[in-house]
């Protein structure tokens, strides 16, 4: 098994490689913090890949299908934690109600990470990193 860990520096790279894949399914580990969505490219399902959120501290979907229903993705961009909108949610979240929080020592170590579908969903993950994994 083939990973790679997509960061700041390839992103645009790896984001080339699922352009145009379709988005099979998906699942949430909630005891590991994992997300795990199974990829194929070019509809081919032995050319299977996964893209890994590990590490997973929130999410957020837009499914409005604003551009009609499609499974291909259209991009994944990373975004670091200054410039993280759902990054700046959590912390206002954590701050207002008072949370101990373990996310907090670990606030550096966290990205961002848009997944684009050519329907025009967005779906947005705040994580510890980002895998492919072939």
């Amino acid at each position: 098994v083939k990973r790679i860990l997509v960061n700041l520096g390839n992103a645009s790279l790896c984001s080339s490689w699922i352009h145009d894949a379709v988005c099979e399914a998906w699942a949430f580990e909630y005891a590991q913090r994992r997300l795990t969505l199974r990829i194929s490219c070019d509809g081919n399902r032995s050319d299977a890949k996964s893209i890994i959120f590990e590490g997973v501290y929130a999410q957020h979907m837009v499914s409005c299908a604003f551009w009609g229903a499609s499974p291909y993705i259209f991009g994944l961009e990373l975004i670091e934690p200054a410039s993280s909108e759902l990054y700046k949610q959590l912390m206002d979240e954590i701050v207002n109600a008072g949370y101990d929080d373990p996310f907090d020592r670990e606030h550096g170590a966290c990205i961002e990470a848009r997944l684009q579908f050519t329907s025009g969903d967005v779906l947005t993950v705040l994580c510890r990193q980002v895998m492919i994994e072939e």
